[in-house]
């Protein structure tokens, strides 16, 4: 039962046309009036009723009747005039209570809805998806009523507030025990997690109203969980927010509102660089050494996610020797390295050898150079970036893509005799022109879109967040040893945002596997379960092995060290090498690698 929202949708549509009307008939009644004013003399009475008989003769085409041409059209212009007139002081009223009539519409009538609070490009991206999904009402919130994106949502069909959803006050007009989901993304990690402290504050403080209740039944909304996703793009910041708990959980809370309550961090640079990576990868066998090589131009916060991607997605096993070789372009370079082997000191050379890191550090060789690549010749990116090859991945993550698609240009003409992949990343493709569009073409540039693919996966409902869901269920299932469907939907349902996040990860990096075993990328799409085992089956222990480096480097990324086993100081047995495990423990990798048939088939059959 959408017909509240769908009601609004209506009206805010008609008001322009009538509102259109309205002038136009004014304008006409204006100038009828001063045309066929009364001359001198003549009398008319402004009193009488019959300019009302006189509209009804006008209808009928009874224009003979009336007293004269000049008079019917003196008399269509004064009704029309007071008409024009009331709906122009209602309009003043209507417009003036316009957000206390929105804010009263959400808090009272409104279901399922889903807010989205902080509407910069990001938060604008996630509105625009949903609202193109049309699954939800769209309720877009942001602190600057003069925001160009704010407006634009307002003037599709989404419905705009301008408010601080860290404020409480705020929060109890948002409908909040029926709407469906809550999306923090302003530009301020704090602002997102204060926002996210106020809503667990709002749901353990205001119990759910029989009313709340009621309509939220009579609507068909039967999602009992509140999902709260917060955009916290420091890690560190992140890190720190799930150790300290607060609203970072899976728990109910029934015993306040009869709902459950999720919310967990993410960045949208998290799940963009994965999916970058995972389409555009480097390929070691096409390399002319063992060796990975990968170019970053840009180190903001999308280029470092690229880059920690890049290291837990294309790590080859430890057995192998081969390298992985991360080139980094940037006009500040050095303080980058800095900010980055603080983040993350298992990539930090210096803690080579250091048993915290069970003797994976550093896990890249990163390489970074201080420079401007619009001011860097042929010469001198070469001399940089040596041994470039038809393994090689340049992406190019710079914020401003004006310099951006001039930076893959420039690079796309320097290394297309080599067969280089050139990726740029760009905000949106609407902003691109024709000619620009032809010319990436000319030069094989691939064109990939953050915002638009990572807000894809925000989607709860979204086809491809249950794809990867369901791949990290197989996952899950091989641990636990082929529970049952109820229990493993159990098992998926208690485990944390964070484990959940991991098998995914190692669902994902089925693909990387198979490229191990010397299946072709193009091939996996079409190939069948038993020509999988026949790959796998002399490769298991390199496979396993794999799986295990991935574990570990996913956990030392996440700030784990090797010790004795201490969730809270985020310590592990297991972070050593694979070779050191205890027999059981490299079982568990063994059986992992036994469903990469299975999450193969949900990938081929999700493209179908």
């Amino acid at each position: 039962m959408r017909f509240i929202p769908q009601f609004f949708h209506f009206l805010k549509k008609s008001i322009p046309l009538i509102r259109w009307i309205l002038l136009i008939l004014f304008i006409v009644a204006c100038g009828l009036l001063i045309w066929f004013y009364p001359q001198q003399g003549e009398h008319v009475d402004y009193l009488s009723i019959d300019k009302f008989i006189v509209i009804l003769q006008i209808a009928k085409g009874q224009l003979s009747n009336i007293y004269g041409y000049d008079n019917w059209c003196f008399q269509f212009a004064r009704l029309i005039l007071p008409i024009c007139l009331a709906w122009a002081i209602i309009e003043v009223v209507v417009v003036a209570s316009l957000r206390y009539l929105t804010e009263l519409a959400i808090n009272w009538w409104f279901s399922d809805h889903v807010i989205v609070f902080g509407i910069g490009e990001k938060g604008f991206s996630l509105a625009k998806k949903l609202l193109e999904k049309g699954e939800h009402t769209v309720v877009a919130i942001d602190k600057d009523a003069a925001n160009p994106y704010l407006a634009q949502i307002g003037r599709g069909n989404g419905f705009t507030l301008v408010g601080d959803a860290t404020d409480m006050n705020f929060l109890k007009t948002l409908g909040l025990h029926r709407a469906a989901a809550f999306y923090a993304m302003t530009g301020d990690d704090t602002v997102n997690i204060e926002s996210a402290i106020r809503l667990k504050e709002y749901f353990q403080k205001y119990k759910i109203s029989f009313w709340n209740r009621s309509w939220k039944s009579l609507c068909g909304n039967k999602n009992e969980t509140f999902a709260a996703r917060i955009q916290v793009h420091d890690a560190i910041l992140r890190r720190l927010a799930w150790e300290a708990k607060g609203p970072f959980s899976h728990a109910s809370i029934n015993n306040h509102t009869e709902t459950s309550w999720e919310c967990y961090p993410f960045s949208v640079y998290d799940q963009a660089a994965k999916n970058i990576v995972e389409e555009f990868s480097p390929d070691i066998a096409k390399g002319k050494t063992k060796k990975y090589h990968v170019v970053i131009v840009g180190f903001g916060w999308f280029g470092e996610r690229v880059a920690l991607q890049v290291i837990r997605m294309c790590q080859t096993p430890k057995s192998l020797d081969e390298e992985l070789v991360i080139h980094i372009i940037d006009t500040k370079a050095d303080l980058n390295r800095e900010r980055f082997y603080q983040r993350y000191p298992a990539v930090n050379p210096d803690n080579t050898g250091d048993e915290r890191y069970g003797g994976y550090a550093p896990l890249a060789k990163l390489d970074f150079i201080q420079g401007d690549i619009q001011r860097m010749d042929e010469k001198a990116i070469k001399k940089a970036v040596p041994d470039i090859d038809e393994s090689t991945v340049i992406y190019v993550c710079l914020a401003n893509e004006l310099l951006g698609s001039e930076a893959a240009m420039s690079l796309a003409k320097i290394t297309q005799e080599n067969g280089t992949r050139i990726v740029l990343a760009l905000p949106e493709t609407e902003r691109l022109s024709e000619e620009m569009k032809d010319a990436f073409d000319k030069y094989h540039i691939n064109m990939f879109f953050p915002l638009s693919s990572s807000c894809l996966l925000l989607c709860k409902e979204n086809h491809l967040g249950e794809v990867l869901d369901n791949m990290g269920k197989a996952v899950l299932r091989a641990y636990y040893g082929s529970p049952s469907i109820s229990e493993l939907e159990k098992s998926w349902a208690e485990e944390p945002e964070w484990g959940r996040e991991s098998n995914r990860q190692s669902a994902s990096h089925v693909f990387f596997k198979l490229r191990l075993v010397g299946v072709d990328p193009e091939h996996i799409a079409t190939i069948s379960e038993k020509e999988i085992l026949t790959r796998c089956r002399p490769c298991l222990e390199l496979l396993a092995e794999a799986e295990h480096d991935r574990w570990v480097i996913e956990r030392l990324l996440d700030g784990w060290t090797y010790g004795q086993r201490n969730n809270d100081k985020r310590l592990h047995p297991s972070i050593q090498s694979f070779v050191a495990l205890e027999e059981k423990i490299r079982d568990i990798d063994r059986d992992i690698n036994s469903i990469l048939p299975n999450v193969v088939k949900i990938w081929q059959e999700a493209r179908k």
